[in-house]
Formats: structure tokens, sequence, C-alpha cells
């Protein structure tokens, strides 16, 4: 997508602010792996409810990660596939891909009851969640 998506139904000073949240979605997450600009093309290139979506992203993750971490330690696959689907979804409509990704695998296998796959690839699914839960901290403070 265009870096100037918003320039042309813009005014002068609007096109201006324009470009400048153009520059911080690319510093602050195209540059670091988030598809930014296609999840804002998502909700109507509507950069407002894209800020939103992510706060409400990083708001909702420390719960949810609690929850999956108790579900693996009862061992209850049924509910921990329900949290990794809407991980999945969650993470891809902001844009982060590997994430949605990962927990796709997440939620297929607990579908399947493999708990022992959710736990040797834990590790791997909350370091990316953690390395863009980062990126979008940093992206947030700028805003």
């Amino acid at each position: 997508m265009d870096n100037d998506m918003f320039a042309d139904f813009l005014s002068d000073e609007e096109n201006e602010d324009s470009k400048d949240l153009d520059e911080l979605v690319e510093s602050y997450l195209e540059s670091k792996g988030i598809s930014a600009f296609n999840a804002i093309e998502v909700v109507g290139n509507d950069i407002d409810s894209y800020v939103e979506l992510v706060d409400i992203f990083v708001s909702v993750t420390p719960e949810r990660i609690n929850d999956m971490k108790e579900f693996i330690t009862s061992g209850d696959m049924l509910n921990y596939s329900v949290l990794a689907h809407s991980t999945k979804s969650d993470a891809l409509l902001v844009g982060a891909e590997k994430l949605s990704e990962l927990a796709k695998g997440h939620e297929l296998e607990a579908k399947q009851d493999n708990i022992t796959y959710v736990k040797e690839n834990w590790d791997s699914l909350i370091e990316e969640w953690e390395r863009v839960l980062s990126i979008y901290e940093e992206f947030m403070a700028q805003m």
C-alpha cells in the first residue's frame, strides 16, 4: 500500500499530518514486521479505529496469556484452542501476521488435543507475542 494513502482526501495541513502518521506507522510498525497498512485498510483506512484496536489488543493480552497458561496446566485444550483462535484473529486484525500464524498452529493442535505440541511451542508463541507487544507499546507512546 502507498504510504501516502490518505493524501488525496485531505487539506494541506491534514495532508502534512497524514504524512507524519504514515511515517510513524512505517518506522514503528511496518519496518518491524507489522503489516499495519494492510490492517488499516481493513478498517476502512481509519487510523483512529486501528489505534483503538491496537490498544484493545495490548490491554487484553496479559489476561489472555495467563488464561492460556492455566489451560495448559490443567490440560484444557478445548478452552486453550478457543483463546488461540481469538489470538489468531486479533493478531491478524492488527497486522501481526507472524503471531497470527503461530496462534493458528496452536489452535489447530489444541483442537487435536495435542498438548505436547502446545507445551513445546509455547515459548516461541510467547516470544513473538512479547516482541509484538513491545512494538505496539512503542508505537502507542508516540501517538
